[in-house]
């Protein structure tokens, strides 16, 4: 597991409420974003490692999610493994991928996570995430998902907020009593997330705002007190990762650093940060 790993491509769409995106679309254009970066093409793709959480949740398909993502788009042959792994999704298929490679099963693999997680019906969103815990062990969980999934409750309708978002706040207020901190101290976090997203054109909240502070972030509408509804948004949005060995590769240079399984990010092909434009180090990680 020695062999340096290097990302050749990347690319990533804009996150956010886009309603006329499916997980297959924003798959495919995150993917011809890193095959372009990368310059290559879909022959060069040797295994495809395909994130994904929600899709069968919330339409159901399930199974062989990558491979209906990809469906006709030119990878005919090549082995495509899904990953489901909560939040991690998308990172789990980076370092399935990254091992991949540094074993040397494959030369060149492509990491991709596509999530969607809007539905017409808010009711069954939320209950998307109350899937993503113990069922057995929680009650609570398990009713809201046989409410508004499994119909199991008569005339109850399904809730129109996740109660694992009410399980958050219900940790957020132990961290809070325990520590001493103050709801404005947590609103702050929001602020700092906000003001790094800046820093992404891609982001879904990703125009400044100095003038906003902890305090405006505190008067916002609370979803499940203490935690506002800035905290917790998330939407819809695809990232892609070519990975390769600098020797597979006719052309690729590698010495702009690499990166070792398990290890910080490094960059191929001579690239910048992409976010704050610094060069990347020399040698890897």
């Amino acid at each position: 597991m020695s062999t340096r790993v290097y990302v050749m491509g990347v690319g990533m769409t804009p996150f956010g409420r886009q309603p006329d995106e499916t997980v297959r679309s924003l798959a495919t254009r995150a993917t011809d974003t890193a095959l372009r970066d990368a310059g290559l093409t879909t022959g060069d793709i040797e295994l495809v490692v395909f994130a994904n959480a929600a899709q069968g949740v919330l339409t159901g398909q399930e199974m062989i999610r990558g491979q209906a993502a990809f469906h006709g788009y030119g990878f005919n042959g090549v082995a495509i493994l899904n990953v489901e792994n909560a939040c991690a999704s998308a990172s789990t298929a980076f370092q399935v991928a990254a091992n991949a490679v540094a074993s040397g099963a494959v030369d060149v693999a492509l990491a991709v996570g596509s999530e969607v997680l809007t539905h017409e019906d808010k009711s069954r969103t939320m209950a998307t995430f109350s899937c993503a815990v113990d069922l057995e062990a929680m009650s609570g969980m398990r009713e809201q998902v046989e409410r508004s999934l499994l119909h199991r409750v008569p005339g109850v309708d399904g809730s129109q907020q996740s109660a694992l978002m009410d399980l958050y706040a219900e940790t957020a207020r132990r961290f809070l009593e325990r520590g001493g901190a103050t709801i404005r101290d947590a609103a702050q976090v929001a602020v700092k997330n906000r003001a790094h997203a800046a820093l992404n054109p891609l982001a879904q909240f990703h125009a400044p705002d100095h003038r906003r502070t902890g305090a405006d972030e505190q008067d916002d509408r609370r979803s499940a007190d203490p935690l506002h509804v800035r905290s917790g948004r998330r939407r819809s949005g695809c990232r892609g990762a070519v990975l390769g060995r600098a020797r597979s590769i006719n052309g690729f240079r590698g010495d702009r650093g690499g990166l070792g399984v398990g290890a910080p990010l490094g960059w191929g092909r001579g690239h910048r940060d992409p976010w704050s434009g610094a060069p990347s180090g020399d040698g890897g990680v």
